[in-house]
């Protein structure tokens, strides 16, 4: 993994299509910091909505940039009143 714990981890990942989504699932569950970075295929916003829209340990935005999508991932702070990170 790239990154220190303070610092953001960067991944290119805008040349993968097949297995994208578990490999950017893997990718979140091995991060070490509360944010990770992600350049993605154009277009991607729908796919990941599908997958990570609600729920989960992890709120996440997307830029478009010229040739592709930056997918900023950001790590939720768990409380105790909502263990399943619900809202």
């Amino acid at each position: 993994m790239r990154g220190a714990v303070n610092e953001p981890a960067e991944y290119d990942l805008k040349s993968m299509v097949c297995g994208l989504m578990p490999e950017i699932g893997r990718l979140l569950r091995e991060a070490r910091t509360n944010e990770v970075r992600m350049r993605l295929h154009k277009g991607v916003e729908r796919e990941l909505a599908s997958v990570f829209g609600a729920g989960g340990d992890w709120d996440y935005e997307v830029f478009p940039e010229t040739d592709c999508d930056l997918a900023v991932f950001r790590r939720r702070r768990k409380a105790k009143s909502n263990p399943l990170n619900l809202f």
